[in-house]
């Protein structure tokens, strides 16, 4: 295969496209794994896809300034891809934190491995289930078929962004806090019928220490709910992967 000039400028814009998916898809952002290897699964991968839009392209004469900015719009085009699957999982983290909140853990933080921020310590347990979930069942490889779409549904060099852009971003992040939701929901639900029943209980005796109770009670029946309702969010977490990825094409207007 002869390697062209064009060829070249076309595989630099796959190639920005692909680095700014792994700086901020999940796990491919994970500091454990060395710049080098996202470079060179960047290459690598850039260098597979270069048949598929070599005829679909636009032609850049050479380094000028409209290729300038079709590259960083290539590299803004898969960083958007890659914050837009990690929502998934920040939906799940959220969800964590209002559950601790219930719970009487929000004013325990944990370090998350991936990210090396603070977390809460059901957010932490809920990220890291996820996680394993997302690798166990080949997660990764829709977040990659996804990108590989782009390059046929956006081709290089032609990404505008649309007029509603903002607004599907936004209805986006509102899907996040449903989902979010819905995850947390039944540890909540749960948590409010155990201290509303404290509360009878508390006037009808007067006696009891609800603060001691109270505690162990919240954190028993928070871990319980959360353990049984575990096979429940699996099948929601994987539509909602496959949801979100489908919604980076809306929100940027593909086709």
């Amino acid at each position: 295969m002869v390697f062209s000039l064009k060829d070249f400028l076309l595989f630099l814009l796959l190639l920005a496209r692909c680095l700014g998916l792994f700086l901020t898809a999940p796990i491919f952002q994970s500091r454990l794994i060395p710049p080098h290897v996202k470079i060179g699964f960047s290459v690598f991968l850039a260098f597979l896809c270069l048949p598929l839009v070599r005829e679909s392209a636009p032609t850049f004469p050479g380094f000028s300034g409209a290729y300038l900015l079709s590259l960083f719009r290539e590299a803004l085009l898969g960083v958007v891809f890659g914050v837009v699957t990690n929502l998934v999982f920040s939906s799940v983290q959220i969800a964590g934190e209002i559950v601790d909140f219930q719970m009487g853990f929000s004013y325990v933080n944990v370090v998350d491995p991936l990210s090396n921020l603070g977390s809460s310590v059901m957010g932490q347990f809920y990220l890291l289930l996820a996680t394993m979930y997302y690798l166990g069942t080949g997660g990764y490889r829709v977040t990659l078929l996804g990108l590989v779409r782009s390059f046929t549904l956006i081709p290089p060099g032609t990404f505008t962004l649309q007029a509603d852009f903002a607004p599907s971003f936004v209805r986006l992040v509102g899907e996040v806090m449903l989902l979010a939701l819905r995850f947390g929901a039944p540890v909540v639900v749960a948590l409010f019928l155990a201290n509303f029943t404290l509360a009878v209980l508390s006037r009808a005796i007067p006696q009891m220490n609800v603060f001691i109770v109270g505690l162990p009670l919240n954190i028993g029946v928070g871990f319980f709910i959360a353990l049984s309702t575990l096979p429940y969010l699996f099948p929601v977490l994987e539509n909602a992967l496959d949801l979100f990825v489908r919604a980076f094409f809306r929100v940027l207007g593909a086709p």
